[in-house]
């Protein structure tokens, strides 16, 4: 038995089939994870800002909720709709 995957891209599917995490590298290089509802909104994207530091953002449709991130040239943001 193997002691890890890997791969470049890693979906997941549901019991319908539909893709509701969505886990690869952004274009920047840094590891990205998406997740969204079985009719495909938005739900939560863990990532990174433009500067590599991370990020969690939440979601409702296409209108993001809450941003949550630290910059490493200031302090820690948080800001909500």
């Amino acid at each position: 038995m193997a002691n890890a995957v890997m791969a470049e891209n890693i979906l997941v599917m549901n019991d319908a089939g539909e893709i509701v995490v969505t886990s690869n590298a952004n274009d920047r290089g840094n590891g990205m994870i998406y997740t969204e509802s079985a009719k495909g909104k938005k739900l939560v994207l863990l990532g990174t800002t433009a500067n590599g530091a991370g990020t969690v953002t939440t979601f409702r449709g296409l209108e993001m909720l809450v941003d949550l991130n630290s910059n490493p040239q200031t302090t820690a943001a948080l800001s909500m709709s």
